[in-house]
């Protein structure tokens, strides 16, 4: 389950935000959590539940960071949130592209829209989720993949990854899947 984060200080509008990510058929994937301001975002953020899915208004209370410069500050680009701007000013859709994120969308919120862009960003995590990780130390590369292990009695086991190292010209060296 991937833990989505509403932002929007319009409790009325976040509620809407809301509504429309339980209709949508993705909606099952989701743990979803409303906050009002970048300070409740934090504290959610310190307890260990960084946002997966990040659905943002853009113009957020007078005197706030709006939602382009927390998500710059927040969520950079290749951190793995999958940031959604909601907004009903249409004058930041170019603005947004400073950041990474993979949907915007406009007020009042077409379910149509919603749905495409939870697709996409469940895609997105789940394609982070299986990609492979080259790492290197030295002179040795390791490449991390996601295995399946078949324990005794048929018991399986999913591993995030399985290492394997390679030397400089040398074949298979060392394989530890319980690493990762």
């Amino acid at each position: 389950m991937y833990q989505l984060v509403i932002m929007d200080d319009a409790a009325q509008a976040a509620e809407a935000v809301r509504a429309a990510v339980e209709e949508s058929p993705a909606a099952a994937d989701f743990a979803i959590t409303l906050v009002r301001s970048e300070a409740e975002l934090s504290v959610l953020m310190e307890t260990g539940l960084a946002p997966d899915v990040f659905l943002v208004d853009i113009k957020l209370e007078e005197g706030a960071p709006d939602g382009i410069d927390l998500v710059r500050r927040l969520f950079p680009e290749g951190c793995g949130t999958q940031v959604i701007y909601v907004t009903g000013y249409i004058e930041y859709c170019t603005s947004v592209y400073e950041t990474g994120h993979v949907y915007f969308l406009t007020k009042p919120v077409q379910q149509a829209e919603m749905n495409r862009a939870l697709a996409r960003a469940v895609r997105n995590l789940e394609a982070r989720q299986h990609a492979a990780l080259t790492v290197r130390f030295g002179t040795l590369a390791g490449i991390a993949i996601p295995v399946l292990l078949q324990l005794g009695a048929g018991i399986a086991l999913y591993s995030s990854a399985a290492w394997f190292a390679f030397p400089p010209a040398t074949t298979l060296c060392a394989v530890s899947p319980l690493l990762g």
